[in-house]
């Protein structure tokens, strides 16, 4: 099972014993010792030192394995207005090189924008080359150095700028743009758009439910008929780029893009999804008749509206896509929709990490 990236939800004592073993095997190979080095993170850190920067309000995060067991951690610190400070980045020994500490320094420069900060820093043993080198793969910056008495060792200091992520996943409809933004958004912390909640406002609900309960059936409405109740394009256009205004972080999801060249210049990356159309239809037919039930199936009172629907994408072709992308700035990563949605949002996470 994957593991999950959550708000601190473990005792101090468990992560103060995590972070303490994490960097054990770091004092080990440069023979630090509690007499030596007593400030070093691995003899340090303590429960009561966790919870006074719990007290603080310092944001922590904990990794959780498949099974639930504390496998990772980090905090951030504030010290002040646009910087954060990353603190005791940790994983289990026992759980490296699995991409743990891939996924924490992601979700820690995501947590870091959503709270504001224009850069991260961090500092690390600047003996340590080859966590240097790790760090500079994944963007970071060498800003200085600092010896200080009471380290036998010399202190390096590192940054990264943190620019916004804005990403647009289009595709035709039963593509999977939508599946693969949802995922995108929980794993990056990012605030989701889909068009059709722009368009059909009373709907956007519903179809998150739908998305988080993996397409199951909604609960039984049958006075209210979706889609029934459009708002206009200028409405729903000004609504989509008030919201990407007010969250710079954000991934959208729509068939193209069409909401103008103000919403076009936020974006740093456009993902185009290529499914074949037959797998397309097979998908809508699917996902409507779990959303819907009978009411989309030969008699329903929504079976003219849905099988309209399907001709409708039937005929649509990738040419209204790629028109929607003259001009655009931003880099275009073209994907196979027909792949797991996993597969598609590791490479996704690959490219924005480059």
């Amino acid at each position: 099972m994957k593991n999950a990236i959550i708000p601190f939800a473990a005792g101090l004592p468990a992560c103060a014993a995590l972070i303490r073993q994490a960097f054990a095997t770091v004092a080990e190979e440069f023979g630090f010792t509690r007499e030596n080095a007593p400030r070093f993170t691995s003899f340090a850190v303590t429960e009561e030192r966790l919870a006074a920067q719990w007290e603080e309000g310092r944001p922590m995060f904990t990794a959780l394995s498949g099974e639930g067991a504390l496998v990772g951690y980090y905090s951030l610190a504030l010290p002040e207005p646009g910087v954060a400070e990353l603190n005791n980045l940790a994983v289990l020994p026992a759980c490296r090189h699995q991409g743990l500490g891939e996924a924490l320094l992601t979700h820690a420069c995501r947590q870091a924008r959503a709270a504001g900060a224009q850069k991260l820093t961090l500092g690390l043993v600047e003996e340590n080359a080859r966590l240097r080198r790790w760090y500079e793969a994944h963007g970071f910056t060498h800003t200085g150095t600092k010896k200080f008495d009471f380290f036998p060792f010399t202190c390096g200091y590192m940054e990264k700028a943190l620019a916004p992520v804005a990403v647009a996943v289009l595709g035709l409809n039963g593509a999977g743009k939508s599946t693969l933004a949802h995922a995108l958004a929980r794993e990056l912390s990012l605030f989701e758009m889909d068009g059709e909640d722009y368009y059909f406002p009373d709907q956007a609900e519903d179809r998150r439910w739908a998305l988080d309960h993996q397409g199951a059936g909604l609960p039984e409405n049958r006075e209210h008929f979706p889609f029934s109740h459009p708002v206009s394009k200028e409405e729903a256009a000004a609504a989509l780029l008030r919201d990407a205004a007010a969250h710079p972080d954000f991934v959208l999801s729509c068939v193209r893009l069409n909401w103008g060249p103000a919403l076009s210049g936020l974006l740093t990356l456009a993902v185009v999804l290529d499914t074949p159309a037959p797998e397309r239809l097979r998908r809508l037919e699917d996902r409507e008749i779990r959303r819907f039930g009978d009411r989309v199936l030969p008699g329903g009172d929504m079976a003219a509206q849905q099988e309209a629907f399907r001709a409708q994408c039937a005929g649509r072709g990738p040419e209204e896509i790629e028109a929607s992308l003259a001009g655009l700035t931003c880099p275009i990563l073209r994907l196979d929709g027909a792949r797991p949605t996993e597969e598609n949002l590791q490479v996704i996470r690959q490219f924005l990490q480059t």
